[in-house]
């Protein structure tokens, strides 16, 4: 257990104290498992004869008989464990969902196509979401110094330094987009930029400092005015960094959003394509199904797991049982006799 918590979760600190709190768990119950039976002895006198022989053997071997209640006991908790995890696995994630969230994304449109498509979409009865500016660049520098010596391979930012992000620019802070650090202004100057919480924390970055951007062959530099916390389940655009206007506007750039289609809806998707041909649009449904394939077999493997640890405890139920056969043969030849 100890191995394989560290190398999970990689925090000895927090291994320990999850291995100290399972030990003490233990010791707690296999104390109250000995109150129990020692608080037993005191029922003999109101029992029959049956039940006071059984609480006789309970209490004469106390210290094995601990041990096979706090090992049948895990194994019921283990159950209940997988049992839960199987029930509320893909129940979760679809509540995570919201209500027809948004399942195809429109890229590549060019600015003088966005209220044509918008509006031959809004004929069709189909919402789209706000058009999202998109330029492609690459963090090369934080605090003029290189990325590459900032970011190790182990970092989970490392990814973010090897190829090009998308970078987009807001007047407005997003509606689902919290702030955690620094101020979004409400009249952001050009030359500020938002990024987003877990990238800010694998690339060592903070408010205050400033990163060096490679668009095309021209180089930027920004400040972070605030850090962000995204969240990404909303199924909509969302963006690691976010600038103030005035900053990229002048470079190359396209529009991105997205809209939810009804399955009896998809043919609208070939008129789109024709009338908009450098426009790419990107069918999620088809990734929300292989994720929810996915987690049914997840669940059938836990269901597997399941009937294991059901078995494992009868297993130790009976292997409980027949460590004690011969003494308890014995004990009744005795008891007839006398």
């Amino acid at each position: 257990m100890f191995v394989l918590i560290k190398q999970y979760i990689d925090d000895l600190s927090l291994t320990l104290s999850i291995i100290g709190a399972c030990v003490l768990s233990l010791l707690i119950i296999a104390g109250l498992v000995y109150l129990l039976l020692t608080a037993s002895r005191y029922l003999l006198a109101y029992v029959n004869l049956s039940w006071r022989f059984g609480l006789q053997g309970l209490s004469r071997n106390r210290q094995s008989n601990i041990v096979q209640i706090l090992a049948f006991s895990m194994t019921l908790l283990a159950i209940i464990l997988s049992f839960t995890v199987r029930s509320d696995l893909i129940n979760d994630w679809q509540k995570q969902l919201p209500d027809h969230a948004p399942n195809h994304f429109a890229l590549n449109v060019f600015a003088d196509q966005k209220e044509n498509l918008a509006q031959e979409l809004k004929q069709q009865g189909i919402q789209i979401n706000r058009f999202y500016p998109v330029v492609r660049g690459r963090l090369v520098e934080i605090n003029a110094i290189p990325v590459q010596q900032i970011v190790t391979k182990e970092s989970q930012g490392e990814r973010a330094i090897h190829r090009d992000l998308s970078l987009t620019w807001f007047t407005v802070a997003p509606k689902d987009n919290k702030i955690i650090a620094g101020r979004w202004q409400t009249e952001r100057k050009p030359g500020l930029v938002s990024i987003e919480q877990k990238l800010a924390k694998s690339l060592i970055v903070s408010v205050g400092d400033m990163l060096t951007f490679t668009i095309g062959s021209q180089q930027i530099t920004a400040q972070v005015d605030s850090v962000r916390k995204v969240d990404w389940d909303t199924m909509k655009p969302n963006f690691y960094m976010m600038f103030s206007p005035g900053t990229i506007d002048q470079f190359a750039h396209t529009f991105i959003s997205s809209f939810y289609l009804a399955e009896e809806q998809k043919e609208i998707l070939n008129q789109l394509l024709k009338h908009y041909p450098a426009m790419t649009v990107l069918d999620v449904d088809l990734l929300l199904q292989q994720i929810k394939q996915i987690l049914t077999q997840l669940t059938a493997a836990i269901n597997y797991l399941l009937y294991f640890a059901l078995v494992a405890g009868f297993i130790v139920l009976f292997a409980a049982v027949q460590t004690t056969l011969d003494s308890r043969i014995y004990s009744g030849v005795l008891m007839r006799t006398f």
